[in-house]
Order: structure tokens, then sequence, then C-alpha cells
């Protein structure tokens, strides 16, 4: 029925997993909230059920959402997204010129840099992450 020999069946069947006893307690201040693992996402607290969506996940979340910092007017903040939490349109990469790496804008920043203009809020930020904007557009490592 599985396709596999049977000692391959019974070799599993009688393995025995020796569990170290819990030395610690672990406090979680509001326990419907998920316990946040580096494959949790941060924005939506999603995590991935399989290998295989657990690598895409990590993709993900190694971008860097811009988005306008709804308390502080003219600035930004950077978030991370799954699949399930990504923003919609308009959203617009920005890429360094060797690596092609870069965060994404989100909201009407998107709609500026689309246009080729860059807002000042990005540029701050860029220049604070440490990227070089004039002449290329250059990430940290290739500054």
């Amino acid at each position: 029925m599985l396709k596999v020999p049977r000692t391959t069946v019974y070799g599993h069947l009688h393995k025995r997993v020796d569990i170290a006893p819990v030395t610690q307690e672990i406090l979680v201040a509001d326990p419907r909230a998920p316990v946040p693992t580096s494959r949790t996402c941060p924005t939506c607290g999603h995590e991935p059920t399989t290998r295989a969506e657990a690598a895409h996940q990590r993709a993900d979340l190694a971008v860097i959402w811009l988005h306008p910092d709804p308390d502080h007017r003219g600035t930004l903040i950077g978030r991370q997204h799954c699949r399930h939490c990504e923003p919609g349109q308009p959203a617009f990469d920005l890429a360094c010129s060797v690596c092609g790496d870069g965060p994404i804008h989100a909201d009407h920043f998107a709609e500026l840099a689309e246009d080729g203009d860059l807002a000042k809020p990005v540029q701050r930020w860029l220049t604070t992450a440490g990227w070089t904007i004039t002449p290329d557009l250059l990430c940290p490592d290739h500054a």
C-alpha cells in the first residue's frame, strides 16, 4: 500500500525518541497570540505548516516593505509580510543596480517611484539604512 519495503515501515514504527524533561517555563503575555518563531510572520502571525511553505515564507520575510508611518507624517516604517498579508497594489520594487535586492514601496510612495521620483522620506530611509542613491541606487553591501 505504501510502496516501501516492510522493513522500512517496521523500522519507523519501533523507533524510540527520548524526550528531555522540560526545565523552564515559557510565559506568553497573551495566550491567543502566536509564539513568534523565525518562521512566524511578524505582521499577521501566520506560521507555515510545511517545509516548502516555510522556505517560501523565509524568502518573503527577507523583503522589507516601506509604508508611510501613520503616526508621523513624512516618515516611513519598514515591515515584513508573508504572502497572506502582503499589501496589494500599488507596489514598487526598489533594486540595487548591482545585486537587484531592495525594499518594496507600498501605498502612495509606490506611485511616485513608478514615475521615477523617490520621495524625500524614501531617500532619507535609504540613506539612513546605508544605501547610496546617487548616481546609482546601491545597497549597503555595494555602496
